[in-house]
């Protein structure tokens, strides 16, 4: 296993509820916190931990307060780890649960942590989540040359943009890499080892077009509104070539990068009026996404136009 392991879940703001916040730290604390933030207590710095502390207040921040961040660290020179909940940033009604363990934590406790994972979507639920090899995650987002460079990349294997922030500069362009990801209405939208998407992303993505992914290492439904998908068998193999092009080919076939460059970054979700919907057209079967007046996917209702494509299953 290469530099650790990165997992996201995103869930829907409303379904909060103290157990879930309680059972999302419980779960998922393998290491030995020594730093902890909650951004509604004492300006947001970090301070040393007091679990009575901090529970007390991630629990107030997050059902009083429109954004707000609690994080549980495990900083030091030869480790940064953290297992966090954060809600409001991209989207008032989205709270995003990330968890950041270094190679030797994993190495220990990283199988328990996936199937705690598990476990807690399967009473939880979610719309979107997604766990990754750390360091490809980092690398396949990567647009900085240097950090690239220092972090082991070969550059004569990525392509090159202009910067937008400042004229005549160069930065990584991630579009081509299989890993990168997106953020559109506040959710992630992506192509990792391990994945799991639910009733908030299928109005994005229908659940039938997910599961109708066969050549994948596993796709199956873990309950009535949560479908997982596995890319490839081992969590560390994502560099081979075969992964790679399973990854890809993942985000081709479900139209990931064509959906997210529609979204803007912030946004909402509506979970009873769809932005797409999957149609018999001439006896062929049609995924139709609906546009506002600048093109951007909205909801069915409010939509003035629509683009469809072409699916095989």
């Amino acid at each position: 296993m290469k530099k650790g392991l990165y997992a996201r879940i995103m869930i829907d703001r409303q379904t909060m509820s103290d157990d879930m916040i309680t059972s999302w730290f419980d779960m998922f604390t393998v290491f030995e916190p020594l730093q902890m933030r909650v951004s509604t207590y004492k300006k947001g710095k970090t301070y040393k931990y007091n679990s009575n502390v901090f529970l007390k207040e991630v629990l107030k921040s997050h059902f009083e307060s429109t954004r707000a961040t609690s994080s549980l660290m495990n900083n030091t020179a030869n480790s940064m780890e953290s297992v966090s909940i954060t809600s409001g940033y991209y989207a008032d009604n989205i709270t995003w649960l990330t968890i950041k363990i270094n190679e030797n934590t994993y190495n220990i406790s990283g199988m328990q942590l996936i199937q705690n994972l598990r476990k807690f979507i399967a009473a939880h639920g979610c719309i979107v989540g997604y766990v990754h090899s750390g360091y490809d995650d980092f690398m396949q987002n990567n647009e900085d040359i240097d950090y690239y460079k220092i972090y082991g990349g070969d550059l004569t294997k990525v392509k090159y943009k202009e910067d937008p922030r400042f004229k005549g500069e160069k930065i990584i362009d991630i579009e081509p890499n299989p890993g990168h990801s997106h953020i559109g209405h506040g959710i992630w939208f992506g192509s990792a080892w391990l994945m799991w998407f639910g009733q908030g992303y299928f109005n994005y993505i229908p659940k039938q077009v997910i599961l109708a992914q066969t050549y994948v290492y596993s796709n199956k439904a873990i309950s009535d509104d949560v479908v997982e998908v596995q890319l490839y068998e081992k969590i560390e193999d994502y560099a081979k070539i075969k992964n790679r092009e399973i990854q890809q080919r993942f985000r081709d076939e479900l139209a990931i990068d064509r959906v997210a460059h529609q979204l803007p970054m912030t946004g909402y979700i509506d979970l009873t009026d769809p932005l797409c919907e999957i149609k018999d057209v001439d006896n062929q079967k049609y995924l139709i996404y609906y546009l506002d007046k600048n093109g951007e996917l909205t909801i069915k209702s409010k939509s003035i136009s629509s683009t469809r494509y072409l699916i095989n299953y």
